[in-house]
């Protein structure tokens, strides 16, 4: 397995997102742990997506300063960017998206439970396709 996991490498998204398109053309069913591909990234040839870790804005004496401030906005910066980083699996080409009466093909599963805190700043449209077990 450990071959399988792949933890892109490279300054910045735009590099990392590359290395990750290569090491896919390379090693099949490789599985990439990223903790910034909630933007720049279409991944419509990937089938699942799992968001670790919900992008809240840093605790710098900047991120603190924000959530001192506005802690609505500080939650809302967090739900836009857990919702993007939801949709990369379905973006580019049509074929990438679901079809109607088709069976799901593709999962997003959020594994950490603090996306709790965000769904009065999640969309609706996202609140209703959320399955909690």
């Amino acid at each position: 397995m450990q071959n399988r996991v792949y933890i892109p490498e490279g300054k910045g998204t735009g590099d990392k997102i590359q290395a990750w398109q290569n090491r896919k053309k390379k090693v099949p069913n490789t599985i990439a742990i990223a903790y910034s591909f909630h933007m720049g990234l279409d991944a419509g040839d990937d089938e699942i997506n799992i968001i670790g870790k919900i992008p809240f804005g840093t605790l710098d004496q900047f991120g603190m300063a924000q959530l001192r401030y506005d802690p609505i906005i500080y939650k809302h910066d967090a739900a836009v960017l857990t919702e993007q980083a939801s949709g990369r699996i379905r973006r580019g080409r049509p074929e990438h998206y679901e079809e109607p009466g088709q069976p799901t093909r593709k999962v997003v599963a959020i594994a950490d439970n603090n996306y709790i805190q965000l769904m009065d700043q999640f969309s609706n449209h996202f609140k209703s396709c959320i399955v909690s077990n």
